[in-house]
């Protein structure tokens, strides 16, 4: 996993960490000994979108300042019904579980939502197919797809509202995806972590953990904390443990520094694990307040210009080798990162110290032979110079061998290999990618010099701008994996949709 597919880490960090499931569980009835549902806004006189009573206890936050618009999706309901306004919506019941003397309740109240398989579901990238007051997210790789509450994590300003802005209560505002997902309901579920390994939605004792020496605590657990001004994050606050930075191998949130995220995360059907020995970060460090450099970590951007997501990552200098003395990240055994090269308008907040140009990320330490181009099934299969070789499936079901590479490493190392002065560079950098190149742009499949069957040769602006080692030419085309239909065109370029099939280039 690289930075370009961490879009989803703010979520997929936030469920490993409380292990709180999204899905709802109508089967599951509150516990006997609860006489009353402190989260059922139905018990009160009071409209839950409109405001509140003030003789009654805080049902809901106050109005959101330049808050989204309210919707049907994030509504209270108890069945599919409620949510009728909205086709194909549907409602993610409340559901309750005891464990260990804490109440732990999720999708408090009820929620509508909007969510399928990919198919039947909203594009990520067109928010006008979800309803007013949600946007579209992905959980996974592309499995699946819905429509969420949406909220405002901050002011115009970038300062941090003390409550999850636009959400009912109960639900956290996630700062990243400015979405609102059901939040913590007791410090204990802070301070454990949870893997559902029997999909039961019921924790198990042998499935949770319980982290000594953690202070997080949940916000709004106690009644004081949110009854005198209806507000609350509902979220962790994790106080950090002391002298931890950004980059430190960690288990639990509370490893890591204040306001920090561990990730740690294992696919149970794979067993790839994405994090060796954890890595620490902090989400959301474009906002105030929330900056790295303390913790000895730079802001990054993995959203856009228009709309950044922030993480703190620890800043390294690429090119250099794992064996180096001077090497910034990672060199446990097992748990090795490398140095992955940024473009300098990709940090927040300006450029580290000491110009450095990289994240320190789990990489390929691997000694892998696949060259650029070649097939592949996983990052070990290809070469990998200063640990940034990869096997790429960006484009479909053909992986293929690249390296990650930069202006630097290409005039510097020649990462993408080698090239004499004055002749035509066999393989070029672009989109911070190594490409083969070719020499007969736009000539049908089967007739152009790729040597990869399916790759079609393109102009070297479909990668925008190249980088060829000092003193070498570029070659006049790049292999491109070769479109088979519109919809691919459609999904890669917004000003291309359709597909040359004998060329395999979008137009």
């Amino acid at each position: 996993m690289r930075l370009a597919a961490l879009g989803g880490l703010a979520i997929i960090a936030a469920a490993c960490s409380g292990g709180a499931s999204m899905l709802g569980d109508a089967s599951n009835d509150p516990p006997a000994d609860v006489t009353a549902d402190p989260w059922d806004a139905a018990d009160a006189d009071v409209d839950v979108r409109d405001g509140w009573d003030d003789d009654a206890p805080c049902f809901v936050a106050p109005p959101c300042p330049d808050g989204p618009e309210d919707g049907v999706m994030g509504m209270p309901c108890l069945t599919d019904l409620d949510c009728r306004d909205v086709r194909g919506s549907f409602c993610w019941t409340e559901r309750y579980e005891v464990f260990d003397g804490e109440i732990y309740i999720y999708n408090p109240g009820g929620n509508c939502a909007f969510w399928n398989e990919m198919t039947a579901s909203c594009d990520p990238d067109d928010g006008v197919e979800c309803p007013d007051g949600s946007r579209c997210l992905v959980i996974g790789s592309d499995d699946y797809s819905g429509c969420i509450d949406e909220c405002r994590p901050a002011d115009r300003s970038m300062e941090l509202h003390g409550w999850a802005c636009g959400c009912r209560r109960g639900y956290e505002c996630d700062i990243n995806a400015r979405l609102c997902f059901s939040g913590c309901s007791n410090d204990r579920q802070c301070c454990e972590t949870w893997y559902d390994e029997d999909d039961d939605f019921q924790r198990d004792p042998e499935e949770v953990t319980l982290w000594p020496g953690c202070t997080s605590y949940c916000d709004g657990d106690d009644e004081e904390e949110w009854t005198d001004d209806c507000m609350a994050s509902w979220a962790c606050i994790n106080p950090g443990r002391e002298g931890a930075l950004i980059g430190d191998p960690c288990e639990h949130d509370s490893h890591c520094p204040p306001d920090g995220t561990c990730l740690a995360y294992t696919d149970r059907e794979t067993g790839e694990d994405y994090f060796p020995g954890g890595y620490c970060t902090k989400m959301g460090c474009q906002y105030a307040g929330r900056g790295c450099s303390d913790a000895g970590g730079a802001c990054i951007n993995m959203g856009s210009w228009r709309a950044p997501q922030g993480m703190c990552l620890k800043p390294c200098h690429v090119g250099r080798e794992i064996t180096d003395p001077d090497y910034e990240c990672r060199t446990t055994p097992g748990e090795e990162q490398v140095c992955f090269p940024v473009h300098r308008l990709g940090w927040i907040g300006g450029i580290p110290e000491d110009e450095m140009d990289g994240y320190c990320f789990p990489g390929n330490t691997e000694e892998g032979t696949g060259g650029i181009g070649d097939d592949c099934t996983s990052d070990s299969d290809c070469a990998s110079p200063f640990g940034l070789g990869e096997c790429s499936n960006w484009f479909g079901d053909s992986p293929f061998c690249t390296i990650r590479c930069s202006e630097d490493l290409v005039l510097e190392d020649a990462i993408c290999g080698p090239a004499a002065e004055g002749e035509i560079a066999p393989t070029l950098c672009g989109w911070s990618m190594c490409w083969p190149g070719c020499h007969a742009p736009s000539a049908a499949l089967f007739e152009n010099d790729c040597d990869r069957e399916g790759f079609a040769c393109a102009p070297l602006s479909y990668i925008g701008t190249t980088y060829v080692p000092e003193g070498a030419l570029r070659p006049p085309g790049v292999c491109f994996p070769a479109c088979d239909d519109d919809a691919f065109c459609e999904e890669m370029y917004e000003t291309m949709e359709r597909c040359n099939m004998v060329t395999g280039l979008c137009f």
